[in-house]
């Protein structure tokens, strides 16, 4: 057979695909070829996979086609066109980051959006899984991305300027992550908010933890944590890291929900700071506990506990006051007598919680910016169909990098306009009683509004 003349256009005459082993195939004209020879002039020979076929094909280095023989075989097109398909689900294996169950479902439904049923001929997912992530971590340069333990997993390479801490003690693991200019930042940072989210979580790890803090009147996210469990110890050593890695770093201040473990394990690391619970959530505590018992129902007991939500705002020397004013304007209840025992045993005398629940002062009385963050990154992440190591990070890394151009681009909302208000009046209000125009009852009361 002559040869045939070389193309310019060789995508619609030559492609590659890999066969279920994962070696190299050439298709061309509807034939599949396997490699048999590379020349020094850099041609190469391919022969039929039909081995009673025996015809070759000679490329160019260029990938002209020199020589094509005549074909004696009759090779089946649907085992062809499943050839490209499985070679186009390991290509988007690698390209992208999406779970592979994701892209294996997508890859079908494709197909049968086309109007194509190979679902016979097509492997299950469960045939081809190991492939796929074999090859997709080797496109990321690690052995494993998942693993049964957390000490089992590798943090691809190209993130080794994203990692902050790494700790492995062989039981138990904690990864830290943060830009440079994040960990300049912490450096000089004195007021922390923090949070976990168990939702966006990269298995094995069982929770997301995020650092974030005041940099010059702006709340913004500094270190993200990967965490095994919720343990004070696992918290202390995670604090520990952080001070450990950026010695410079003096906190005094830290923010978060009423999490005894979180706060106790700052406090270990960071004795002498203040640590304060998040307002939103005594108020979300005191509301669910008055629904509980039927208090919610009735407007005069729907003032008490408006009153008691009201307590954090005032100084902390000044708690017991308030507390008798309101216990004098208490209304006569078995209900409410088991509201204001909650409120003493929970809160106002509770070994821990006495005093943390407090905000006086404070410019950021909650932790709502940074559940804020959370809710962002699940929308971006979409955890429920499991969440990959290497697209987490990604997503983190260039969230900090850009939260500065991003945040130029941020519309402050009617609730932040409505809730900035708010904040002007409870101020007036408590300086009124500060330099002592009003009393601590009038205070409460105006405080209603």
């Amino acid at each position: 057979m002559e040869p045939i003349a070389g193309t310019s256009n060789k995508s619609e005459l030559i492609k590659y695909v890999k066969s279920r082993k994962g070696k190299r195939v050439l298709l061309y004209k509807n034939k599949t070829h396997r490699l048999i020879k590379m020349y020094k002039n850099g041609n190469t020979l391919w022969r039929c996979t039909i081995q009673a076929c025996g015809a070759v094909l000679t490329l160019s280095k260029y990938e002209d086609v020199l020589k094509n023989n005549e074909h004696f075989c009759t090779q089946n097109k649907v085992t062809q066109f499943v050839q490209e398909v499985v070679d186009d689900i390991h290509q988007e294996a690698m390209s992208t980051l999406d779970p592979l169950p994701e892209v294996y479902k997508r890859k079908l439904n494709n197909l049968l959006d086309q109007g194509i049923n190979l679902t016979q001929d097509i492997p299950e997912f469960k045939n081809v899984k190991t492939t796929l992530y074999n090859k997709r971590n080797k496109s990321l340069g690690v052995k494993r991305l998942f693993g049964k333990s957390p000490t089992d997993v590798q943090v691809p390479n190209s993130f080794c300027n994203f990692i902050l801490a790494d700790y492995n003690d062989g039981k138990r693991r904690i990864l830290l992550f943060a830009t440079q200019k994040s960990k300049d930042e912490l450096g000089r940072c004195r007021h922390l908010y923090c949070d976990g989210t168990f939702k966006s979580v990269p298995k094995p790890f069982k929770q997301l933890y995020s650092i974030h803090g005041d940099i010059d009147g702006v709340v913004k996210p500094l270190v993200y944590a990967l965490l095994c469990d919720k343990k004070k110890s696992t918290y202390k050593l995670l604090f520990q890291l952080l001070k450990t890695t950026v010695p410079n770093t003096q906190v005094d201040f830290f923010k978060s929900d009423f999490e005894e473990a979180a706060m106790s394990g700052f406090l270990a690391v960071f004795p002498n700071a203040v640590v304060s619970g998040c307002f939103f959530h005594y108020k979300q505590a005191l509301r669910r506990k008055s629904r509980d018992l039927g208090l919610s129902k009735n407007s005069i007991f729907r003032k008490h506990v408006a009153l008691c939500t009201l307590l954090p705002h005032l100084p902390i020397t000044d708690l017991d006051e308030a507390w008798l004013y309101i216990m004098s304007q208490s209304p006569q209840d078995k209900n409410v007598t088991k509201f204001n025992d909650y409120m003493v045993a929970q809160w106002l005398e509770h070994r821990f919680w006495k005093g943390k629940f407090t905000c006086y002062g404070e410019k950021n009385k909650t932790n709502n910016f940074v559940e804020s963050h959370y809710s962002e990154i699940n929308k971006k992440i979409n955890p429920k169909g499991g969440v990959n190591l290497a697209k987490l990070l990604i997503y983190l890394q260039n969230y900090c990098n850009n939260f500065a151009e991003m945040r130029l681009k941020m519309n402050i909302s009617e609730n932040q306009k409505h809730a900035q208000e708010r904040n002007n009046i409870i101020e007036n209000i408590l300086n009124q009683y500060v330099t002592g125009s009003i009393s601590i009852g009038h205070c409460l009361e105006m405080l209603r509004f």
